[in-house]
């Protein structure tokens, strides 16, 4: 398969005092540069292997992200999704399955809500509601499906310092904890829109992935130079393209055709729909547990251990006022006032107020309009 049939790829620079063996690591970085992007996803799945490139290569981490705004404020950062695997469990899984299904279970999923901004719903462009409820696969509504619209891995809200902090750890995995010397992971970051994802993390939440000097490749998936969209991708994988713009979707359908597109034919039996494939990983990514942030948060009243729609069994009915709404001199608005609080007033932060709290105000990095990085071939910022 020629080149341009799986991603696109760029080598970052990499570097710095926090990253052990930094020359092994810059070895790896010139030689994976020499690699073809199919030799480089066959070998992190384990299914083939990279000849004369650095040991460290062994350890090598692969971080799919993915990232929603507010389409009125892209400032304003929603979710993130992540789906990652540590390329040592791909290799020791003896048989990939139909569609790679087998080396698609050992992949984790992670949704973030972003905290301060998960009430700032996309309803005209890029429509996206994680809040709405997920319909499991099998059409068997299960406890599992408590979860909103998001299909992969479990949902929790992170404050914006909380998510750079996931984010950073993600690229910081020791090679081994038992000794700490060795260092990070080498890590490949990869995504479909990856420029814009990376220059929306490092505005919005502080995060660099070059930071720590751990990233030794950074690719986007697409057929072709000509990017085409992710729908248009997952269609031509033979594939459903599901509760789109919401991240950790997004992630994993990226990360699922990037697979998809390096597979031999022996590899995409005719009697296994690629479908059930996807459903069968969804649900058992819903099993994965993570611990940052927190799993429930109310988006009406702004307390943790509820939800708006689960407030001890029944809707959330604490008594809040949206000052905005109150004192508009539309009826409607008005009528609205005790759906909301006035720091979570859509309706005002569309026509440009702010929408933030004192408490949330705290959280905030104080970024001032989005600094714009744009990759290209052999460029890292």
């Amino acid at each position: 398969m020629p080149e341009s049939e799986v991603y696109g790829s760029v080598s970052p620079a990499t570097g710095g005092s926090s990253s052990p063996l930094p020359s092994e690591l810059e070895q790896l970085t010139t030689m994976l540069s020499s690699k073809s992007s199919k030799e480089v996803l066959e070998h992190y799945l384990g299914l083939n292997k990279l000849q004369a490139v650095s040991p460290v290569a062994e350890n090598m981490i692969v971080v799919c992200f993915d990232t929603e705004s507010w389409t009125n404020d892209h400032n304003k950062i929603t979710e993130v999704g992540v789906s990652t695997f540590d390329s040592r469990d791909m290799r020791v899984v003896k048989e990939a399955g139909p569609y790679s299904e087998n080396l698609l279970k050992q992949v984790y999923f992670y949704h973030a809500r972003i905290l301060e901004n998960a009430h700032l719903l996309n309803i005209k462009y890029c429509v996206g509601n994680p809040d709405t409820q997920v319909i499991s696969p099998s059409s068997q509504p299960t406890s599992a499906d408590r979860m909103i619209s998001n299909r992969f891995g479990q949902t929790r809200f992170l404050t914006r310092p909380e998510a750079c902090g996931m984010l950073t750890e993600m690229i910081a995995w020791p090679i081994d904890e038992r000794q700490p010397e060795l260092g990070f992971c080498p890590v490949v970051v990869m995504g479909h829109a990856l420029n814009g994802d990376i220059s929306m993390l490092k505005n919005t939440l502080g995060f660099n992935s070059a930071s720590l000097g751990s990233v030794v490749k950074c690719g986007y998936a697409a057929r072709s130079h000509n990017q085409i969209g992710l729908r248009n991708l997952v269609g031509s994988c033979g594939f459903s393209y599901r509760d789109p713009h919401t991240a950790s979707n997004d992630a994993a359908m990226t990360l699922i055709c990037a697979l998809q597109m390096i597979l031999p034919a022996a590899l995409k039996p005719s009697s296994t729909p690629l479908q059930r494939v996807v459903d069968e990983v969804e649900l058992a990514s819903r099993a994965q547990k993570w611990t940052w942030g927190n799993d429930m948060y109310c988006l009406r009243c702004g307390e943790y251990g509820h939800t708006k729609n689960n407030f001890r069994g029944r809707r959330c009915s604490k008594k809040i006022c949206c000052m905005h709404c109150r004192n508009a001199k539309v009826e409607k608005r008005i009528k609205a006032a005790s759906t909301h609080r006035t720091e979570c007033c859509i309706t005002y932060a569309r026509s440009g107020g702010s929408v933030l709290s004192s408490t949330v105000a705290d959280w905030m990095l104080g970024v001032e309009g989005l600094e714009v990085v744009k990759l290209k071939p052999g460029e890292w910022w």
